[in-house]
């Protein structure tokens, strides 16, 4: 079968590819024309070696003279022995045959050259490839295995041909060579069935004349019997050679294969330790996040329970002459023992661990990193000095400072051996910042705790000193002068304390710079989600979004330009999480989606809980502090004002309470959102699942627009619930204590206000109740258009014959104007009438409690009263203007909960229903 047409369609359609492939891109236009050339050359190649075998084909086929024979020949090769077992093939023309051996044997050898010389061709230009033309390579190669084997097939069906003639030659030399043998008499049947007339003629003979004739005859017909045998055994040695050659190209052809062969265990091979490496690597990865989370948790621990033992030691040990300040035994000791202490606790464990890792082998070094580590052995150094410096001072040279403080031996005992420890401390956090460099390719969370606890205390006791300096901060300006001429201890340390004050703001400020982990771990890190990999201060801030920002702000984003998902945030590990909840859920026997939903994702929704109290607690510190700021600023119209440095403690507190109030409102709200999507993600993905398990029942009660509804619809409604479900007691929290500080400030006249507040209640009340049962309506509305749409599309070809566009579509509309639509007015008179009585609610208390305190009570309004009362008024707006809403959400996520627990809940098909037996068809 001739395939030449089907061949040349294929190289033209590349061609054609390529062509058009050329055309879109330009600016390769020379590179790819020169593939092109090379891929043309190939083809051509491959087309000449296409011709020739086919030409081979054709002239077995008149070796075998059987159009039918050949066809099977070419779909089986091995059908051609049962044509060669006609002897007539062979017997009737052998010269022809002979001919037609030695041209076929002789193609046979340039075909299999040529396909060499395709092959090496093909070699080269892989060698050379580009990831613009692999497929193209990859193609070429596929068709030079093909030639291969159809030029294989063609040698192995001559070859089988070539061997069955041979053994014909035999068995009819055997037969017909001894013409003197009695079996010679006897009539042989041809190919035909008609008998040979040659020996035929002389059996007639034989039988008539006797003895003496046939004598004669056999003496007439020798020569033809030599000269028969002769040729025969000449043809014989032909088949024999011509098998030879046959045999060297079939080792040439199997030689090729196994080089075919290596080449695939090779890739094997190498795809095998790909595989390998990807699997560690990804081991490896999971074990660094392991131990960065025990980490996280154990240092937040710690170090709020130094926090908290901080803030209850540090009330007591006051100086009884300056109430701001703390005793210098008490810095010098205590103090400084805090963050030795933390090191301890929290640093002895992370080098244990960081021992049992596999070094990285190469350590991450640059210049970063050079300072730091000189700036810790630094920090050794002046520990040291300051401990020489304490026992120079307890051995007797110097007792009294120039300020004239006399220092006990006991006190300057216990801070000699408070420096030593500090000193011990700053090695050890040396040795961990070596360890982490070779181990771990992420910074070290404990290192920067420390850091940042030893600045504050440090910064303490850098106050302290210049404090208690003569000329007080004028000293630091001309610190080195008086150092000159006066040479104290106190100046020494000063000039200490401040060297070590600079080296820790360096270290640390080092400490928080990311290493590029891309150097260590490869080009895919950039990929990584970049908040696996931050430490306590960028989590905090969000610095991680920090690059993701500077490349959308230089260029559009693209999809390249973010990075992997976190593997918490990806849908198989959410929906795996979901399906195990309620799975427990309904082994139980009354399944709740709410228990489910909170056993798989309500760790972190509680954590923001938690967040949520401190952020409102931080809140209401904010108008106490304003008060105490506006009385400490009014105090100083009177003949007493306050000191000075109680200003300066609030404006801080001030500051820093809003600081941590926007640091923990944002942790809370991005806890709750990736909660809301973690929950939106699984219950898409079991609302799907459960789609394909539903029962031929269960069908008939949901339609295919009601699974998409609770797909699309109530899966966002659950999750924007979640986003801020916590308002709902945290915004009865705020009212609450929010109008107790009210009543601590302007007395009885609040609950004028409240009142107020109460009288919304009843009618907010009413609202919502009409609200959830507009959009229990509103809700069928929609199934019902979204089931009318499904079979419109469905039927549309039939409708376009019909010409019934007109019909349906006043169908559809009837349902979404004059049902849905309207539903969804009402429901949007309704929502406006909430959101006003809400929004004006904090507007009337403020009205009719400051009427009251001055009408009713006769209280003048005093700027702390008003500023603080206003302050506590606008706390009371966030949970007023929240609340209605979220108790609408939380009215139509009871609906989505209620109406996804029902499908979710349905009857599913038995698996074991249909029993299927192995058995054989007869």
């Amino acid at each position: 079968m001739d395939r030449t047409a089907e061949f040349k369609a294929a190289v033209n359609s590349l061609l054609s590819r390529g062509q058009l492939h050329q055309t879109s891109h330009s600016n390769g236009a020379a590179r790819r024309g020169k593939d092109a050339a090379a891929y043309q050359e190939f083809s051509r190649l491959a087309t000449a070696i296409g011709h020739d075998i086919n030409d081979t084909v054709t002239k077995l086929h008149k070796l075998t003279k059987c159009n039918l024979t050949i066809l099977l020949l070419l779909l089986r090769p091995s059908r051609l022995a049962t044509v060669v077992k006609r002897k007539a093939l062979f017997d009737d023309r052998p010269v022809e045959i002979s001919e037609l051996t030695h041209v076929i044997k002789q193609d046979l050898s340039r075909l299999n050259g040529q396909t060499m010389a395709l092959q090496q061709h093909v070699r080269a230009n892989a060698a050379k490839a580009n990831r613009s033309t692999r497929q193209m390579d990859e193609h070429s190669a596929n068709l030079v295995i093909i030639l291969q084997s159809k030029l294989a097939n063609t040698s192995l069906g001559f070859k089988e041909a070539l061997e069955i003639r041979s053994e014909q030659q035999y068995s009819n030399g055997s037969s017909d060579i001894d013409p003197y043998s009695n079996s010679s008499v006897h009539r042989r049947k041809g190919i035909n069935g008609r008998s040979d007339d040659f020996h035929g003629q002389y059996e007639d003979d034989s039988e008539s004349a006797g003895p003496a004739s046939m004598l004669f005859n056999q003496q007439q017909h020798a020569p033809h019997v030599e000269q028969y045998v002769q040729n025969r055994s000449t043809a014989i040695e032909a088949v024999e050679s011509t098998l030879q050659e046959l045999g060297g190209i079939f080792q040439q052809l199997a030689q090729m294969v196994a080089e075919q062969r290596d080449t695939v265990q090779r890739i094997e091979a190498n795809t095998d330790d790909i595989e390998l490496n990807i699997n560690e690597a990804q081991n490896q990865l999971l074990r660094y996040y392991r131990n960065i989370s025990s980490d996280r948790q154990m240092m937040i621990k710690i170090f709020l329970t130094i926090i908290f033992v901080f803030l209850v030691i540090s009330l007591g040990p006051v100086d009884p002459e300056c109430p701001a300040d703390l005793t210098p035994c008490f810095e010098d000791t205590f103090l400084k023992l805090i963050p030795v202490v933390f090191l301890v606790l929290a640093g002895v464990p992370r080098l244990v661990q960081l021992s049992k890792q596999e070094s990285l082998g190469y350590p991450y070094r640059n210049w970063r990193q050079t300072v730091k580590l000189a700036a810790i052995g630094l920090l050794v150094a002046l520990s040291l000095a300051c401990a020489l410096v304490q026992s120079h001072v307890l051995s007797g040279h110097r007792s009294q400072s120039d300020s004239g403080v006399q220092h006990d031996s006991k006190d300057i005992g216990l801070d000699f051996v408070a420096s030593i420890v500090e000193a011990c401390a700053f090695a050890l956090a040396l040795f961990l910042a070596v360890m982490s460099n070779k181990k771990s390719f992420l910074g070290s969370n404990v290192l920067l705790l420390f850091w940042l606890i030893t600045i504050v205390i440090t910064g303490i006791k850098l106050r302290t000193l210049f404090s208690s300096c003569p000329g007080g901060s004028s000293a630091f300006l001309s610190l080195l002068g008086a150092f000159k001429k006066h040479a104290s201890t106190v100046m020494v340390e000063q000039v200490l304390v401040s060297a070590k004050m600079m080296a820790l703001v360096i270290v640390l400020t080092l400490e928080c710079i990311r290493k590029d982990t891309r150097v260590q771990l490869g080009e895919g890190i950039h990929e990584r989600c970049p908040e696996e990999d931050a430490n306590v201060f960028s989590i905090a801030s969000f610095h991680w979004v920090t690059d993701l920002m500077r490349r959308g702000y230089a260029h559009p984003l693209t999809m390249d330009d973010l990075w992997e998902l976190r593997k918490d945030d990806r849908s198989k590990t959410v929906s795996d999480s979901f399906k195990e909840a309620w799975d427990t859920e309904v082994k139980k026997g009354s399944p709740s989606l709410v228990k489910a939903l909170a056993s798989a994702f309500g760790r972190p929704f509680y954590i923001a809980g938690i967040g949520k109290v401190i952020n409102d607690i931080l809140g209401f510190m904010q108008p106490l502090l304003l008060r105490q700021m506006l009385l400490f600023v009014m105090s100083y119209k009177t003949q007493n004002p306050q000191p000075l440095y109680r200003g300066y403690t609030i404006a801080m507190s001030m500051f820093v309470c809003s600081l941590s109030q926007t640091t923990v409102v944002h942790q809370y709200f991005h806890l709750c959102f990736r909660t809301g999507m973690h929950a939106r993600a699984g219950l898409v993905t079991a609302i799907y699942q459960k789609s394909l398990r539903l029962s031929n029942s269960a069908r008939q009660d949901f339609t295919v627009g009601e699974i998409v509804n609770h797909m699309s619809i109530d899966a966002q409604r659950i999750q924007d619930l979640l986003n801020y479900l916590h308002v709902l007691w945290s915004g009865v929290f705020q009212i609450t204590v929010t109008l107790y500080l009210l009543y601590s400030t302007m007395g009885w006249s609040i609950f004028a206000g409240l009142a107020v507040m109460f009288l919304m209640i009843p009618l907010n009340a009413k609202l919502s109740v009409v609200q959830q049962s507009f959009e229990e309506k509103r809700m069928k509305y929609k199934d019902s258009r979204i089931k009318l749409m499904n079979e419109v599309l469905n039927g549309i070809r039939v409708i376009k014959l019909y010409a019934w566009e007109g019909t349906f579509l006043q169908k559809i509309l009837a349902v979404r104007n004059d049902q849905e639509l309207e539903v969804m007015k009402k429901m949007g008179y309704i929502s406006a009438a909430q959101m006003f009585t809400w929004a004006s609610t904090p507007f009337m208390v403020s009205l009719v409690t400051f009427s009251v305190y001055t009408l009713v009570l006769g209280k003048a309004l005093t700027t702390d009263v008003v500023f603080s009362a206003i302050a506590l008024f606008n706390l009371l707006q966030f949970p007023l203007a929240m609340l209605p809403w979220v108790i609408s959400s939380c009215i139509e996520a009871r609906v989505s909960i209620d109406r996804v627990h029902k499908f979710l809940t349905s009857a599913e098909t038995d698996p074991n229903a249909i029993i299927l037996e192995n058995r054989r068809d007869s």
